[in-house]
């Protein structure tokens, strides 16, 4: 299994709370239980083939079993997985924590802070005279060993282009530094893209997710 794959996955299962996971093969199946997202297989391209077979062998109704190929080259990746459905790529980003930089928080904003086992979750509610105490952003990032893989970074739509993201992203990395960790890990949306790069993360990889 892809090293830095793996050290995401573990982080983004402790986020989500899906800690109950396996890996055989190459592949690590991790399980959710959701209606529409029973298991999500894991692997990289030297083993899609096989981890397609597996998706499309589970026992679960159509489009509640997904798979994630990390690869150098999607358009490859995505004919290797047919008949599967191609849904997304996302890119698989890290930093140096210590590199972050520090964005404030906006005057009419503040930060409403939780922490418990490894996980770190982040709200800035908006104060202003309408609709005071309205959140306008949130976002997690769960600690595993020396890594802090960040989370469901998300603004409404009223409250975007105002900085928000990166004074969540900012608060969210101090406090994992604090809490032991040196590198960050996130996957990220094109449209995320832009924001992590102006954050100095680097991509790394590419996701190719699919679904039955």
């Amino acid at each position: 299994m892809h090293e830095l794959l793996a050290r995401w996955q573990r982080g983004w299962s402790r986020s989500r709370g899906w800690t109950n996971y396996t890996e055989t093969d190459h592949v690590i199946a991790v399980q959710i239980g959701e209606p529409d997202r029973q298991v999500e297989y894991f692997t990289t391209d030297q083993y899609a083939e096989g981890a397609a077979r597996m998706t499309l062998a589970a026992p679960h109704p159509p489009g509640s079993a997904r798979l994630a190929v990390i690869t150098p080259d999607p358009v490859r990746v995505a004919e290797a997985l047919h008949p599967l459905k191609i849904v997304r790529t996302l890119w698989l980003m890290s930093t140096p924590l210590a590199d972050h930089p520090q964005h404030p928080i906006p005057p009419e904003y503040e930060l409403h802070q939780t922490t418990s086992a490894g996980l770190i979750h982040a709200e800035l509610r908006h104060h202003g005279p309408r609709n005071p105490g309205r959140v306008a952003a949130t976002g997690r990032i769960a600690i595993d060993g020396t890594d802090a893989v960040a989370d469901m970074i998300r603004t409404e739509p009223a409250h975007r282009r105002r900085g928000l993201a990166q004074a969540l992203m900012s608060t969210l990395t101090t406090q994992a530094q604090l809490q032991g960790a040196t590198t960050g890990l996130l996957l990220a949306s094109p449209e995320g893209h832009l924001l992590y790069t102006s954050l100095h993360w680097t991509p790394q990889h590419q996701l190719v997710f699919a679904t039955t």
